[in-house]
C-alpha cells in the first residue's frame, strides 16, 4: 500500500488496531458468516477511523476477487467457467450485505467500483481460461497491467482476513 500509494502520491494511513470481537462484528454487519466476521472485526476500527476524519464516501476493492478469480482454495472445486458466476452470486448476499451495514452505521457510504455494471459485463466477456494466469496465478487480467508498479508484489498470493489479522 505504501509503495502504489506513493507512485500515485497518495495519502495514506496505517491503520492498526486490535481486531473487534466477534460479538461486535456481528452486531454491526448483522451476518454470522465466519469469513465475513472475521473481515469486519478490522473494518469496524476502519469505520470508525474514517467517520474521525469527516470521510462519509469511501471506494473499495471489494468484487475484484469475485470477478477475477481471485479464491485460489475454490479451483479444484468448481470448474473455472463456474467461478465468477458462483462468486458474484453469493458476495452480494454476504460480503456486500454486511459491509454496507457496517459502514451505514458509521454514515459512511460504501462504493465498490469492481462491481459497477460496465466493469462487470465487461470482466463476464473475458473467457475464465484468462483470468488464470500461467502457473495458477489468481485474478490475472488485474494484475498483469501493473506488474511495473508492483513488481515482485503482483505475485504475491492472496492472503485472507485471519491471515492478515493473525486471528
Amino acid at each position: 500500500a505504501a509503495a502504489i500509494s506513493e507512485l500515485l502520491a497518495l495519502d495514506w494511513e496505517l491503520v492498526q488496531s486490535p481486531p473487534a470481537t466477534p460479538d461486535v462484528a456481528i452486531a454491526c454487519g448483522e451476518i454470522a458468516n465466519r469469513s465475513v466476521v472475521e473481515e469486519l472485526c478490522m473494518h469496524t476500527h476502519l469505520a470508525a477511523r474514517l467517520q474521525a476524519l469527516g470521510i462519509n464516501i469511501v471506494l473499495t476493492g471489494c468484487g475484484a476477487d469475485e470477478l477475477f478469480i481471485g479464491y485460489g482454495h475454490l479451483l479444484g472445486r468448481l470448474h473455472h467457467d463456474e467461478l465468477q458466476h458462483r462468486f458474484l452470486s453469493t458476495y452480494y448476499r454476504f460480503d456486500l450485505r454486511a459491509i454496507n451495514k457496517l459502514f451505514g452505521g458509521y454514515a459512511i457510504e460504501v462504493r465498490n467500483p469492481f462491481l459497477h455494471r460496465l466493469v462487470v459485463q465487461y470482466a463476464r466477456q473475458i473467457p475464465a481460461c484468462a483470468l488464470i494466469g500461467p502457473s495458477r496465478i489468481l485474478k490475472a487480467p488485474l494484475r498483469e497491467p501493473y506488474l511495473n508498479e508492483l513488481g515482485a508484489m503482483a505475485a504475491r498470493p492472496k492472503l485472507i482476513a485471519r491471515e492478515t489479522m493473525g486471528v
